[in-house]
């Protein structure tokens, strides 16, 4: 697909939501205007994200959302530790400390398990937020999945 097709006719299959610092293979490898990606530190979901996902269904017709986390994740680093952050950054890691709450404290590699955990909880808060997402997955017209990135392997492991 040309740059005068996708200016005029997008027609993505999926819709990825994953964090900012993460650049998966098959995204490079995709014609442009196949898939449609959000970019959110700590793929924490914003109400634009949220509007993405909802635009994606119903406009584009897609109907595989994946919310991708990965492994090493700044902003989960940083809300695991205690950082304080003021403005915008401040809000993500607040939205990333429900994560942090819910994985107990003796749980090896406590991160990575809050990585995966703060994936279960994007995903539970668009379901939420979104009664078009919502109803869209309950339906079958749409599939939520949520996936964790290994920075060192490359490879994508589904969350369940």
């Amino acid at each position: 697909m040309d740059g005068r097709v996708t200016a005029t006719r997008v027609e993505p299959y999926l819709y990825i939501e994953r964090c900012v610092r993460v650049q998966e293979r098959r995204e490079r490898q995709e014609a442009l205007g196949r898939l449609f990606v959000v970019r959110t530190p700590g793929n924490t979901s914003s109400p634009e994200a949220l509007a993405g996902f909802e635009f994606a269904l119903q406009q584009l017709g897609v109907g595989l959302f994946v919310v991708l986390g990965h492994t090493h994740c700044g902003a989960v680093t940083a809300a695991v530790d205690g950082s304080v952050a003021t403005g915008a950054i401040g809000g993500v890691l607040l939205r990333i400390h429900p994560a942090v709450f819910r994985v107990p404290r003796d749980v090896p590699d406590r991160t990575s398990a809050i990585a995966v955990e703060n994936v279960r909880i994007a995903m539970e808060s668009l379901l939420t937020q979104s009664m078009t997402l919502r109803d869209a997955a309950r339906s079958g017209k749409a599939k939520l999945i949520g996936a964790m990135y290994d920075l060192e392997s490359g490879r994508v492991a589904v969350v369940e």
